[in-house]
């Protein structure tokens, strides 16, 4: 009996020694006692893991690996009982097939340099790349224009802070209120007849404009002289259009003369003018008028007939008979000795 005690004291702490030791559970001191393992450090494919404890449990399909402190888990690791699954898609995280930490966008397509725009439900796509402002139809129908704004959408705030100009349809800029310019002058603007321009700069920047005016054109019939011509004893016709405020007709007799019908006479608008009648050299020649012309009494106007005399006559429109002139002649005048 002594020599079988023996026996049993040399040979199990031979086998003890050969098996793994026992580690104590920690989470349950009642339960089952758990093996150690030891895991490697290099790149091993190691098998599948499943963990349980009640009901939750912690499964992952295919392998894994490790390299140092690093694990890398092949397939899907699901959660709490395979009701949630975290996976990887190959180019992003996904818990439940929806991208972890992301927007949930499942179709991205576009392209480089483009702004970004959604075309459904989780999809993006591109707004193709255009010139001037970006512009929405308000229903999703993005574009581009060179216009801003319309007669019917008018912008209502429109701010520059350097050159703003204007070009295409009329180029006309109108303002319907105020405008204000702050120590600049509004330019270019188009000269017109008898309308020059000058700049001087006054420094800083800044130049002045001075506009000049030369007088030109406009109603001259108050010193207009009109020469009239005579063809054998018709003289032309007097236009009084041209003479009205105050004009002259000068006539040079080559014999006696008729002088025919007014032209640009109306009772609608006053005429005043004047005839200078001038003898030739030789003398003598009376002139005539037609019955439009109203002269004292009814009688013609008598000239002077000395060689190079000047005789004037007076014509006025009639305010109520259109087409009627009034004449009266001066007292011929003479040179003061």
């Amino acid at each position: 009996m002594n020599r079988f005690i023996l026996w049993l004291m040399l040979v199990f702490p031979l086998v003890a020694s050969a098996q793994s030791p026992i580690v104590r559970n920690d989470a349950t001191t009642n339960a089952p006692a758990q093996i150690a393992v030891s895991l490697p450090t290099l790149s091993d494919t190691l098998s599948p893991i499943a963990h349980k404890s009640g009901t939750n449990r912690v499964f992952q399909s295919a392998a894994f690996t490790m390299t140092g402190t690093n694990t890398s888990f092949l397939g899907w690791l699901a959660l709490n009982a395979q009701t949630n699954q975290i996976s990887d898609s190959g180019t992003q995280l996904l818990y439940n097939g929806v991208p972890i930490g992301g927007s949930g966008i499942t179709n991205a397509t576009g392209t480089n340099n483009t702004l970004t725009k959604w075309t459904g439900t989780n999809s993006i796509g591109s707004v193709a790349n255009g010139t001037g402002i970006l512009t929405n139809d308000g229903a999703g129908g993005f574009g581009w224009s060179t216009d801003i704004g319309s007669e019917s959408n008018p912008i209502n705030n429109f701010y520059s802070t350097n050159n703003f100009f204007i070009s295409g349809k009329g180029n006309t800029l109108v303002i319907t209120q105020t405008l204000t310019v702050s120590g600049q002058y509004v330019y270019p603007l188009v000269p017109g007849t008898g309308i020059t321009f000058a700049t001087n700069n006054i420094g800083t920047g800044q130049t002045n404009l001075t506009i000049s005016a030369t007088a030109t054109g406009g109603d001259t019939t108050a010193t207009n002289i009109v020469t009239l011509t005579m063809t054998t004893t018709n003289v032309s016709a007097m236009d009084f259009s041209l003479v009205q405020r105050g004009g002259v007709f000068k006539l040079v007799l080559t014999g006696n003369g008729y002088i025919g019908a007014p032209t640009g006479i109306a009772n609608t608008s006053f005429s005043h003018a004047f005839l200078m009648v001038q003898q030739p050299s030789t003398g003598t020649c009376v002139l005539t008028f037609t019955n439009l012309y109203c002269f004292s009494e009814g009688v013609m106007p008598v000239l002077d007939t000395n060689n190079g005399s000047v005789s004037v006559i007076e014509l006025v429109s009639d305010v109520f008979t259109n087409g009627l002139i009034h004449g009266s002649i001066s007292t011929p005048s003479k040179r003061i000795p």
